[in-house]
Parts: C-alpha cells; structure tokens; sequence
C-alpha cells in the first residue's frame, strides 16, 4: 500500500517529466520570500520576462489564445500615453518622471498578462507548485493572521458553497453557508470595525471614475502610490480595498470588459472540479481587498490561477 501511496505521489509530481520552464516557473515563486518588500515589484516583473525568456526555447504545449489579455494591454497601453504628459508643463523632467511613473503602471499590467499567458500555454508540468505556493503565502498569512483579516476566509466559503451548489449538493451547500453565517454573527462587532473604512472609500473611488469613466485617471497620476488614496472622510493614506474600482480609477469603466471575459473564461475552464473554488475565491477577495496591486500578491494568485486552469483543462482532455 505504501508502495502504491508512493509510487503515485512519484507520478503525480513527474508524470509528464517537468520541463526546464515548468522547474523555473515551479520554484521561482520562492524568491519572493527572499528578498526585501521594496522589491517585490522589481521581482514581479522580472519572473515575468525570466519566464517569457525561457519559454522561448520550449514549443507551446496548449494552442491558445488570450484575446482579453491582448486588449487588457493595449488599453493600458493607451492610457499611458494619454495620461503619461501634461502639455501645459513646459518642464522637460517633471514630463520624464510623470511619464516614468505611468510607465511602471502599464508594465505591472503587461507583464501580469505575459505571466499568465506564458504559464498556460508553455507548462507541461507545473505541479510543483502545490507545494511552492503554499510557502510562498506563508507571510502573506502571518499578516493576515497579525491584522486579523477575515475577507479571504468569507471568500473560500462563498466560493465552497457556490462550488457545492453546482455540484447539486445542496445539504453540504447549507451546512457551509450556516456555518459561515454564525461565524459571521459571532464576530459581528469585529468585522464591522474592519468594514467600516471601505464604504467612504469605494464611495471616493466611484466618484473618482465617474470624473473619467472612459480614459480613467491614469496610473500615479498624482505620484502617489497605485494602491493606496487619501481618505477625504478620514483625512489619512488608507488602501483601496478594492481592484476592479482601483483599476476603473486608473484605466476608466472599459477596461472591465476584457478582465470579464477572462475570468468568464477561467471558470468555465475549472467548474467541473474543485479548483473553481480557488478561482472564485480570488474573484470575490479582489471585491474586499487590495490584492491585484501587491506585486507578492498578484505574483501568487496569478500562479495560482494558471495552475488551476491547467490542471482543468488537463482534465478536460483525460475525460475526453
């Protein structure tokens, strides 16, 4: 039996052998444990282009294509270049640092796409990370567990109960949702503490896209950091709480159109299994909290959310 137990661990983790990529991709999501916070951005990007380098040497082992990413770029794309300069500024570096500063903004964006793109259609073999992005979000829990964030846990349980209801097993659905709902009640006064600031924030953050619902504002417009905002109401830097209205905010309403589309298309990839649950849970978090625009964040969910899909879509052919 052990031999069994052992023989099928071997060939969970070698079965197709992993490629040079799938080894980089795998354990390179450990280097963000490595090194400074300061830096998780540089790291972001350049596991990125580390990745989209090495995939070039590898044949693609899934012939797709992600149109919702190409438009998700060139809408940043564009916003750079409507926002990055200001013609009543003569001044020939406060255009460069301005036009940096939106740089930045659009990179963080494209190479976010390049990222998944690259996972899903070069990955032979990524299963590895099944054990490296549990260590990767190690810190990210810690904090959560210092802070005393309940946003991902109501997340899972949304998402485990939407998962058990298509699954037609209603009972499980029930008993999930019950008790979320008492956990919830018992500690009412704690998370209505942790609530209260993102009412008056999200309240800003719509006023802000209504100004520009179709260019948005652009990315550090105001120099000030992407995820964070000066709280009128609270009068202090407070994070936004939200991707989609901090995006809105950055790029206008338009760009929610293909960032829909994709993750339309994620879920009808991982609905006939369990991994629809991860998945759901980080569609529902990115409504409560910052979590698209913290490189370590991002980092660990876009993984996360490319091996989900391969998983299922390998799935997909086995039944097939």
């Amino acid at each position: 039996m052990l031999k069994n137990v052992g023989g099928g661990i071997w060939r969970f983790f070698f079965n197709p052998l992993p490629t040079l990529f799938d080894i980089c991709a795998s354990i390179g999501v450990l280097g963000i444990l490595c090194i400074p916070k300061e830096l998780y951005g540089f790291y972001f990007c350049f596991y990125s282009m580390f990745l989209l380098i090495i995939g070039m040497s590898v044949q693609n082992e899934r012939n797709i294509c992600f149109k919702e990413l190409t438009i998700l770029s060139i809408i940043a794309l564009t916003g750079l270049f409507i926002h990055a300069f200001e013609y009543w500024s003569w001044s020939l570096a406060y255009q460069y640092l301005n036009f940096y500063l939106m740089f930045e903004g659009f990179g963080y964006v494209f190479f976010g796409c390049m990222l998944v793109s690259s996972l899903i259609t070069k990955s032979l073999n990524i299963r590895w990370m099944y054990i490296t992005l549990p260590i990767a979000v190690i810190p990210y829990i810690n904090q959560s567990m210092y802070c005393g964030r309940g946003s991902i846990v109501f997340s899972i349980s949304i998402a485990t109960v939407i998962y058990f209801m298509l699954k037609q097993k209603k009972w499980i659905a029930f008993s999930v949702a019950s008790l979320s709902l008492c956990a919830l009640l018992f500690n009412l006064p704690w998370f209505a503490m942790k609530f209260e600031c993102r009412i008056p924030v999200w309240e800003q953050l719509i006023g802000d896209i209504l100004q520009h619902p179709f260019i948005g504002q652009g990315f550090n417009h105001l120099l000030a950091p992407d995820n964070m905002m000066i709280s009128t109401s609270m009068d202090t830097w407070i994070f936004k709480h939200n991707d989609y209205l901090n995006i809105m905010q950055c790029l206008g309403v338009v760009v929610m159109f293909p960032i829909l589309f994709f993750i339309k298309r994620l879920i009808s990839v991982t609905r006939r299994s369990w991994r629809i649950i991860p998945v759901l849970s980080i569609v529902i978090v990115s409504f409560f909290q910052m979590t698209m625009f913290q490189a370590n964040n991002a980092l660990i969910v876009l993984c996360l959310i490319s091996l989900m899909y391969v998983e299922s879509e390998r799935s997909l052919v086995c039944r097939k």
